[in-house]
Order: C-alpha cells, then structure tokens, then sequence
C-alpha cells in the first residue's frame, strides 16, 4: 500500500509541470493575440498588410510558435486571412462589408443583454455596473487614453457575453466583436462628442440592465452599437474617397498637360510612376500590332497593281 501510494504521488507530482507548462503557453499565446489586435487597431498593420511570423517573434522577444498559434486563432476570429505561400495578412473589408458586421452586431448584442437581463445575477450586474464607472472614470481625466476606452467598453461587455447563459450565443458575439474591435482604428482620433455619447449609452444600458428591463436593455445595446457604425462608416468612406481622388489626379494629370498645350505629350517616363508605364504599355503594343496589320494587308495590293503594270508593259 505504501508502495503503490508514493507511485500515485510520483505520477501527480509529474502530470504537475506539464498541466503548468500547458497554461503557460495559453496564456502566452493570448498575450501575443491581444498584443497583435492592438497593433492593428493602432494601424500598425493597415489593411491588407501582411503579419510576418519572424518579425513579430523577434520584436516580443518569443519563439514563433505561439505567434504562429496566436494568427491562426486571429483567422478563426476573422481579423486576419491566410494567403497560401504569403503567411497572414489584414483583411481589408469594404464600406458594405462594414456596414454588414455592425448590423450583426447589433442584432447579437441585442440578444446578449436581453438574456443577460433575464439569467445574469446580480454581481454580474454590478461588476458591469462597475466597469462603466472606469469607463466614465477614463473619460473625465486630463488626458483620456482612446485605446484604454476601446478595452474597458470590450471588458465591459465580455461580462455580460459571460454571464448570458447560452454558450452558443456567446462565442457568436466573440467571434463577430472580434473584427468590429480593430474597424475603432477609424475613429483615431475620436470626437470628444462620441466620447461622451458612448459614456451615456453605458450608462443607460448599465440602469436597464440593473433593472431586468429586457426591451429598453436591448435597444440600449443596438444604440450603441449603431451610434459607432455611423462615425465609422463616415471615417472609412473620407478615406476610400480621398484615395480615389488621389489615384484619379495621378493618372488625369498627364493627359490634363497634353490637352493644354495641344501638341504631342512630353516624354515624363522619368517621373511617371511604375504603375503608369505599365498602363501605358500595353495601349504602345496595341497600335504598333494593328499597324503592322495594316501594312500586311497593304503589301499583297501593291504587289498584285505591279504585276498587272509589267504585264501591260510585256
């Protein structure tokens, strides 16, 4: 008995530093997720750049395992893509396509709080009650941190994810914040205005919630989660503008100096962008190739007029 007693303690003692090790690297390659979520919301990495594995490990100082994992849990949330034979990359999503996850996001957030007012108990209540207090807390100082705010509304709300009662409708909610939690880069910097307006919608939410008012709880929710599409999908739409006018007077700047000066254009190929010269190309190729057809079909009528005139002659 002894014997078989101190194997039992052998083999616990030993199943010990492999379960510790086991959290360890989860909780390691968590760090690294949030890590990379703030670096994209920050525009570290824009949209479409791509994530490399060895820059990341060199520059938190890790090995490339954890970053590996951390990307992989980054595209099953829908904040990255992988590109055969290119690694990761941002996704770079459209106006529509934005304006698509806020709607389901709100619908979500809709369900969430509802049957958070209906199943949470009351310390979750109060601890998300709480929460809107560091919130307004964050607001009121001298110097408000954007990204603090952006992560206390997020903890904020993974209370009530947590304490909603269906584990099916929470890891929705998780896997549809995900993405919407790094589109907030469009609101650097953010208004003073939609600070204060974001406060108030926490704050109505926290007293429909602290009053198990299921309807008012929920459109609490979907005004908050409305109130950011409409600034967000203004900032993106600014910016898909502003690059379309810039590609637009790249490429009309050309053509608007030759049209004033009426005469042949001035060889710029020295200034022209790449991406100029090979548009540019392809339109040389073509009229050389229907030039060339021209003549072929020129040649056979010169050559038939000769023969019938030395024919006459003869």
């Amino acid at each position: 008995m002894n014997q078989q007693s101190k194997r039992k303690g052998q083999s616990v003692r030993k199943a010990q530093p492999k379960s510790t090790g086991t959290n360890a690297k989860a909780r390691l390659v968590e760090k690294v997720m949030w890590q990379l979520s703030r670096d994209i919301l920050q525009g570290v990495y824009a949209p479409g750049d791509s994530i490399r594995e060895p820059e990341v490990s060199k520059r938190l100082g890790i090995s490339r395992a954890p970053v590996r994992d951390a990307l992989r849990t980054l595209e099953h949330e829908g904040m990255v893509e992988s590109i055969p034979w290119r690694g990761a990359r941002v996704i770079n999503p459209s106006l529509e396509e934005i304006a698509d996850l806020f709607d389901l996001l709100a619908a979500v957030d809709g369900v969430v709080v509802r049957l958070a007012a209906r199943c949470a108990d009351e310390g979750d209540l109060r601890r998300y009650s709480q929460g809107v207090d560091e919130f307004r807390r964050e607001v009121e100082s001298p110097n408000p941190d954007f990204f603090e705010l952006i992560r206390l509304s997020y903890q904020a709300a993974e209370i009530l994810v947590s304490s909603c009662g269906s584990s099916m409708v929470a890891n929705f909610a998780r896997r549809i914040g995900r993405p919407a939690y790094w589109l907030h880069r469009f609101l650097i910097p953010a208004p003073t205005r939609w600070i204060q307006q974001a406060l108030a919608n926490h704050k109505a939410l926290a007293s429909a919630l602290l009053s198990r008012d299921e309807a008012r709880s929920e459109r609490c929710a979907r005004m908050l989660v409305m109130h950011t599409k409409r600034l967000i999908l203004a900032r993106a739409r600014d910016i898909e503008l502003a690059q379309g006018i810039l590609r637009r007077t790249q490429f009309a700047a050309p053509n608007q100096r030759t049209a004033r000066s009426g005469g042949e254009p001035r060889r710029t190929d020295a200034v022209r962008s790449p991406k100029a010269l090979r548009l540019s190309a392809p339109a040389d190729g073509l009229r050389l190739r229907s030039f060339s057809r021209e003549q072929a079909s020129r040649k056979p009528a010169r050559t038939a007029r000769a023969l019938r005139a030395g024919s006459r002659k003869g």
